[in-house]
């Protein structure tokens, strides 16, 4: 199950607003830019303008509450990329951006997030090991600003199940267990305090929890976290159907496959006409996977009567 992006890219300003603060800001320094701003092409404003802020932030010279800020704005426009499907350009923007804060003093937020944004990035291009990199700087950075700000614990869980994607990748499954498990435990904490928040990030924790338990040969903790995730998206699809269905299709059929690890047959045949309904529920686009999901269903219960 994908992780989901930290920044909220609706709330952003939009690229247009981004490239015309960010000219400033470069211009302010000496630093010139080319092309049209409504340009947002490879070869437009935004590659001359990520090209400008990278020469600003050569060197680390320059007032730090202004070079903050163009990473910050370079990672906003990095995410507003990414969202409408320039992913070099949102890639690119967010490599300068974390090479801006990691010439500034002091951890921060901002840069883990960025890192930790960078990580997934750097994944989806191929560049596994620099994206793993990231993702483990973003943990290590949010887990020493955890110990004194509990406001970072959010960001905390945001990364470390970032990390356990990676680590996934790599084949490192004991370790990838250890992050999501942590991940899990920190969102488990905070859906206590604010469950509308994040019951949701809790349970896509959970479902990622059962599939690196079930990878590390613990079936029965495999088991127990599939079931519990698919308890809650249960739960968040009556709420709110058109959020929600999709994501409990994929956790019951997780937890139909943990079942039959176990030999829980016809448990797992039920699991598995749930998630077919549920993939009903999500949409026609998901049809043809709910018709093989119902056959899998069919051979569960066949096996269940013995």
């Amino acid at each position: 199950m994908a992780v989901p992006d930290e920044s909220d890219a609706t709330a952003d300003p939009d690229v247009t607003a981004l490239l015309v603060e960010l000219r400033i800001l470069a211009r302010r320094h000496g630093v010139r830019t080319n092309g049209d701003v409504g340009d947002h092409s490879e070869d437009g404003a935004v590659a001359a303008t990520i090209a400008a802020l990278a020469r600003l932030g050569d060197g680390g010279d320059g007032d730090p509450a202004q070079r903050a800020r163009a990473a910050e704005l370079l990672h906003l426009l990095g995410t507003r990329l990414r969202a409408s499907g320039h992913r070099s350009e949102a890639l690119a923007a967010t490599e300068v951006a974390v090479s801006m804060w990691d010439e500034l003093p002091g951890p921060s937020d901002r840069h883990a997030m960025a890192l930790n944004d960078l990580g997934v990035l750097l994944l989806q291009d191929g560049r596994d090991a620099e994206g793993r990199e990231a993702a483990e700087r973003s943990v290590a950075i949010r887990r020493r600003l955890a110990e004194r700000d509990p406001a970072v614990r959010p960001g905390l869980a945001a990364s470390l199940q970032n990390l356990d994607t990676h680590l996934s990748a790599a084949g490192e499954r004991e370790q990838a267990a250890a992050a999501i498990a942590e991940a899990t435990m920190l969102y488990r904490e905070l859906a206590d305090i604010d469950a509308p928040t994040f019951l949701p990030r809790l349970a896509a924790a959970l479902h990622n929890e059962g599939l690196a338990l079930s990878e590390v040969g613990r079936p029965e903790d495999a088991s127990s976290a599939a079931e519990e995730a698919a308890e809650l998206y249960t739960r968040l699809a009556a709420d709110d159907p058109g959020a929600h269905a999709g994501d409990l299709a994929d956790t019951l059929l997780n937890l139909a496959r943990r079942l039959a690890d176990r030999r829980r047959w016809r448990e797992a045949a039920e699991a598995a006409r749930r998630s077919a309904a549920a993939f009903d529920d999500a949409g026609d686009r998901r049809g043809a996977r709910a018709m093989r999901i119902r056959a899998l269903g069919y051979r569960l219960r066949r096996v269940a009567r013995g």
